[in-house]
């Protein structure tokens, strides 16, 4: 089935949430890609800037961490081999 990758953080103006503390912006992620009928929906690329993808490796050339979650761990391993082919 589709995978939603979900990059997004729901901080608004003055580092505040966007949404209340009884839902978080991944499950509202997660409720719109499943309407649209995705099947997996992982969160990645929320935790690091676009300066890291440009250089992804270290001054002393070590290879940055990428989180990557999610439930579904066949598309966890499709998402990696992806990020490992575009980005190095």
């Amino acid at each position: 089935g589709k995978v939603v990758v979900d990059a997004t953080n729901p901080i608004g103006a003055g580092m505040t949430l966007t949404h209340a503390h009884t839902t978080s912006g991944a499950e509202q992620v997660e409720r719109v890609a499943r309407a649209q009928g995705a099947a997996t929906v992982l969160k990645c690329f929320n935790t690091v800037g676009a300066d890291h993808f440009a250089q992804p490796l270290t001054a002393d050339g070590l290879r940055k961490s990428l989180f990557v979650c999610g439930a579904a761990g066949e598309a966890k391993q499709w998402l990696l081999r992806v990020v490992r082919e575009q980005l190095g």
